[in-house]
């Protein structure tokens, strides 16, 4: 039994000759562009960074603003019901 041939030999003749027959006048560079071309950038991605930040800072901030003054208005209401229960029980 013979083997198998797995190439045939025509195609691959004809595949170097194709090849061969090619020339290029200006040969391209295959080189990979950074995604990153330049500071410029990379200071917006800073900036980017920089506004979340300060926006979670503000959040924090305004909650805390917030919790005290609502603690003001529920002891000025506490204050405020005693005082007329208080002055009805008088």
């Amino acid at each position: 039994m013979n083997r198998p041939k797995l190439t045939d030999i025509k195609t691959v003749t004809f595949f170097n000759n194709i090849n061969k027959n090619i020339h290029l006048e200006n040969p391209i560079d295959l080189k990979p562009k950074p995604k990153f071309t330049g500071k410029f950038d990379y200071l917006i991605i800073h900036l980017i960074i920089l506004s979340v930040l300060l926006l979670f800072i503000y959040l924090l901030y305004k909650r805390y603003k917030n919790r005290k003054i609502n603690k003001l208005i529920y002891n000025h209401k506490i204050n405020k019901l005693y005082n007329n229960i208080h002055n009805y029980n008088e």
